[in-house]
């Protein structure tokens, strides 16, 4: 007989190994989980930054003419606009308010000069701008609360590779642990199988019942009024169809989460 679990995974089970899924994940101390981690290496010996914020981000661009025997290259432009005062010691853009309360000129003044414009050296950071996900963790709308709309699975939880640095320093970041599947978010069932299905950091901390209902036709939908089977522990030989049992869900159908 096959099942399918409101995770939208089927398995067809033989009857010798259904006593076998009310066994739990056992003792011991959950596993933590922190996702995806991103390759960061660099083809540069050592980090380019300087660490001075005036001078601008330095790149590793060993192709650049610039370049020194690292490959790092200088920055593109130093950190503040040529109407501005740079000031090192606290990392900010100082604007002289009688000469220009815009510098980056994206219609939006400097918060020094009374506006709302969080970084007035950069045109492309201002309230109400479209926020992105990005690799190099952007802030376009001066919000670090937002995060772009990357959801590739569709399950209504940023990717957590996209970031924003707040103004603490802190980096905040997309809540889905996993984008590629709905069978992790946040907010999703934790099941014993080895696996961080609820994005929390920890793995099969939780040992709750899943409902299993028959899938006869095998078309990847539990029967309407079918034999349901409960139990914690994950089959094996799952088949997952995720994306469209999670919509079909939301439209009543029965089994498909």
């Amino acid at each position: 007989m096959t099942y399918r679990s409101n995770l939208g995974q089927s398995v067809a089970l033989p009857a010798y190994l259904l006593a076998l899924l009310t066994v739990g994940c056992g003792g011991g101390s959950p596993q933590t989980d922190a996702g995806r981690t991103p390759d960061t290496g660099m083809s540069c010996s050592e980090s380019c930054d300087d660490g001075l914020f005036c001078s601008g981000v330095e790149t590793c661009d060993p192709s650049s003419p610039l370049a020194d025997t690292l490959g790092c290259a200088p920055a593109a432009s130093p950190a503040c606009l040529p109407s501005q005062t740079c000031d090192e010691d606290n990392d900010l853009c100082m604007n002289d308010c009688s000469v220009e309360r815009d510098a980056d000129g994206d219609g939006h003044d400097a918060i020094v000069c009374g506006g709302d414009d969080c970084d007035d050296a950069d045109a492309l950071r201002y309230p109400g701008n479209t926020e992105v996900c990005d690799a190099t963790s952007h802030d376009e709308d001066c919000d670090p609360t937002t995060f772009g709309d990357t959801d590739a699975d569709g399950d209504g939880a940023i990717d957590h590779m996209c970031c924003n640095v707040d103004a603490a320093g802190a980096m905040n970041c997309g809540p889905d642990c996993d984008d590629s599947t709905l069978a992790r978010r946040p907010g999703q069932l934790e099941i014993c199988d080895s696996i961080d299905n609820d994005c929390d950091g920890m793995v099969d901390e939780e040992m709750n019942d899943v409902p299993w209902y028959t899938d006869g036709d095998s078309d990847g939908f539990g029967e309407m009024g079918g034999d349901v089977l409960h139990a914690h522990h994950r089959p094996l030989a799952l088949g997952q169809r995720l994306r469209r049992h999670q919509r079909q869900h939301q439209r009543g159908r029965i089994g498909d989460l």
